[in-house]
């Protein structure tokens, strides 16, 4: 793992930008706010899932793109409560993920 050059915070979930551009998530992904699959949180009776909690949403991991493909490097990152952004180092992409993307 890179040297982390920016963390961010959304209500439940974590997003670091590191140094060489590239960026991982963690936390709570209710509401698809770490950018990439990750199980229910709870089964079909209400009750928690803690092994796949930790192994899916609190191990730091990149987001993905919908369709696949290599991400590009970002130069900056913001969060709300419940979604995130990352900026293409570039300037020409804007990626986003959460409640209401």
């Amino acid at each position: 793992a890179g040297s982390v050059a920016d963390v961010k915070c959304g209500a439940s979930f974590n997003l670091a930008l590191l140094k060489d551009g590239t960026a991982v998530t963690w936390g709570l992904g209710e509401v698809g706010e770490l950018g990439r699959k990750a199980p229910p949180l709870r089964d079909d009776r209400g009750d928690y899932q803690f092994e796949d909690i930790v192994r899916h949403h609190l191990k730091p991991a990149p987001p993905e793109l919908k369709g696949g493909g290599a991400l590009p490097v970002f130069k900056a990152c913001g969060t709300g409560m419940w979604h995130l952004f990352l900026v293409a180092a570039s300037g020409a992409d804007v990626l986003t993920c959460g409640l209401n993307n």
